[in-house]
């Protein structure tokens, strides 16, 4: 843009010179505004950067140079006095050079925008790349935090849930001797404490009941017991030994064989009727509660 505004000076100060047509003018007037809000421009863009800040005033002193001393003076020359067309090539063929200065600045210039240009499109790329590492490592750290997460949340609360579901389903099927695990989190340990007490508790209560049954089934026999020794055995008992009495007293001289055989059917009888008391006494005793 710069450039174009300093061609369209020349350009028209060169047509100016040549014909003396002031519509000539325009495009000089309109280049100088121009390139004057331009570099104005550059100024504030560049002013923290010193070292860019001298091509664009090598480029304004090239322009001042070339202004005061060509296109000014041929203006005003042209304006004064017409003069013939060689008169007129030779007063603005210096111009060339000062001129070519200035595009030498400008070319200058141009370069050192493309510089800039390419280190910030080198920053910019930088910076892409750092934003896509650090895309990548949050992305890999997501997945990380997911993976520990899943695998602390199972250690810790899954799996001991799932152990001690298993141990008070196997409670509940009449395991009582198998111990609740408690390990996991505080509730867990307590819910496993709550089922152990309730465990042991089915254990005592068990243990009564089953010696309750024991006592019960025990007395219950027991008068059974001492109604069947009392009408069959000693009945039998008893009659064997009147049959003994009775046989001793038929042949004399078996007496004395016979005697120690009753005496001892007497004894069975007495401990039989022994027996029968302890199991009566016993049936009358009040039973534990």
């Amino acid at each position: 843009m710069l450039r174009t505004a300093f061609v369209d000076q020349e350009t028209g100060q060169r047509g100016f010179a040549l014909t003396g047509d002031p519509r000539f003018l325009e495009p000089y007037d309109a280049g100088r505004g121009k390139a004057t809000e331009l570099l104005a421009a550059l100024d504030a863009d560049l002013a923290d950067d010193g070292p860019t800040r001298a091509a664009p005033e090598a480029v304004k002193q090239a322009a001042r140079d070339w202004t005061a001393q060509v296109a000014e003076p041929e203006i005003a020359a042209r304006r004064t006095e017409p003069g013939p067309p060689d008169e007129i090539t030779a007063v603005t063929t210096p111009d060339k050079q000062l001129f070519d200065t200035l595009r030498e600045r400008l070319d200058a210039l141009d370069t050192r925008a493309d510089e800039l240009v390419t280190a910030q499109i080198q920053k910019i790329h930088t910076a892409q790349q750092t934003a896509n590492l650090a895309t990548a490592l949050a992305l890999t750290l997501a997945v990380l935090t997911f993976l520990v997460a899943a695998y602390l949340t199972h250690r810790l609360l899954t799996r001991p849930i799932t152990n001690l579901l298993t141990d008070i389903t196997a409670v509940a099927d009449a395991e009582y001797t198998r111990r609740i695990g408690g390990r996991g989190p505080r509730e867990i340990t307590v819910i496993a404490d709550a089922v152990n007490r309730m465990r042991i508790s089915l254990l005592a209560q068990s243990d009564k009941l089953v010696h309750a049954e024991r006592d019960r089934t025990r007395h219950e026999e027991q008068p059974r017991v001492a109604t069947d020794l009392h009408d069959l055995t000693i009945q039998r008992v008893f009659g064997l030994g009147l049959a003994l009495m009775s046989l001793a007293r038929r042949p004399p001289r078996h007496a004395a064989d016979l005697n120690p055989l009753i005496d001892e059917t007497d004894s069975i009888i007495r401990g039989l009727r022994a027996v029968i008391f302890n199991l009566h006494h016993q049936d009358l005793t009040p039973r534990p509660r």
